[in-house]
């Protein structure tokens, strides 16, 4: 049996490990990264690769699929405008990145507008997905999703995929999605706060061992406590600063409660306390930061 092929662009972290997700399947990857450390990588991990994005284009056959995985914003439309004067009517483009959904929507027209099908698909479970599986949500054209869709359910969790409708609707759905996460993540770390500023002068191994008894059989046990006892375990953790960054996905679902008059105070105030980790010191937005450094690989300030 033939393998399927898909061009990915951009192989970073997540890239990578959508490349080590395909390694032992039927689909064949071909590469493409301007970074030449990161292609030999992906080459190790199984992935053809090729030195410029003409190449990888002309590497695969008719009716061609390929996925994008680079930064939201002006990166993302630069790769995806040299798509559109390069590709063919009946190729799909895959933009697993964090877009805005409203962008996405309108450079979905553009490229259907030169017979090309674009999806957009919500990527969740950082670089752990490349051994348990992503959660991908998926929106865009119904029909190239239909012929697609082999590649999702490779690369999911078991029942961790799912089409959501029309352009912007995976992006949307992941925008809610990272929403939520930024306020369990907030909850988790004043939660640890609380009990390091207690009467019971209880230490870092201590906060772990509760987060080790949270995450079995209580009501709140979950991924990210497992990756807060392990945090807590590091012994780097003590020079991590508490200074959280964003990408933004979780303020547009602030912005977007706002607009729709629908309430979101906690997703609201978890943006908010992440601006204020860059003003103030609290033991909160350490726990949250050396979160977001575990399940997405984002460097933390002070223990790098």
């Amino acid at each position: 049996m033939k393998k399927q092929q898909l061009g990915l662009i951009g192989l970073g972290k997540m890239g990578q490990a959508i490349v080590k997700r395909l390694q032992n399947s039927n689909i064949q990857v071909v590469g493409f990264d301007p970074n030449v450390k990161s292609r030999n990588m992906a080459e190790k991990n199984g992935a053809v690769t090729v030195n410029s994005v003409g190449e990888l284009i002309k590497s695969l056959k008719k009716n061609r699929v390929i996925w994008v995985m680079v930064p939201s914003g002006p990166i993302t439309d630069k790769v995806l405008n040299n798509l559109g004067r390069k590709l063919q009517k009946g190729d799909i483009v895959i933009d697993g990145g964090n877009s805005n959904y409203e962008m996405t929507q309108k450079r979905a027209e553009k490229l259907a507008k030169k017979g090309m099908a674009m999806l957009d698909c919500g990527t969740s479970g950082g670089v752990s997905g490349a051994e348990i599986g992503f959660s991908l949500m998926v929106g865009g054209n119904k029909n190239a999703f239909k012929k697609t869709e082999k590649i999702f359910k490779t690369l999911a969790a078991n029942d961790g995929y799912g089409y959501f409708g029309e352009a912007g609707a995976g992006h949307y759905v992941k925008m809610i999605h990272n929403g939520v996460e930024y306020a369990i993540m907030q909850a988790i770390g004043e939660g640890m706060a609380l009990l390091k500023s207690c009467e019971y002068d209880l230490k870092q191994a201590d906060l772990a061992r509760v987060a080790r008894v949270w995450s079995n059989g209580s009501v709140i046990r979950s991924w990210l406590m497992e990756l807060t006892e392990s945090a807590l375990k590091d012994k780097g953790f003590a020079k991590v600063e508490d200074y959280i960054d964003d990408l933004g996905e979780g303020r547009w679902t602030a912005n977007l409660a706002m607009q729709t008059k629908t309430s979101a105070p906690l997703i609201t105030l978890s943006v908010i306390e992440r601006d204020a980790s860059k003003l103030s010191e609290n033991f909160a937005h350490k726990i949250v930061a050396s979160l977001r450094e575990q399940f997405g690989g984002k460097r933390v300030r002070g223990k790098n």
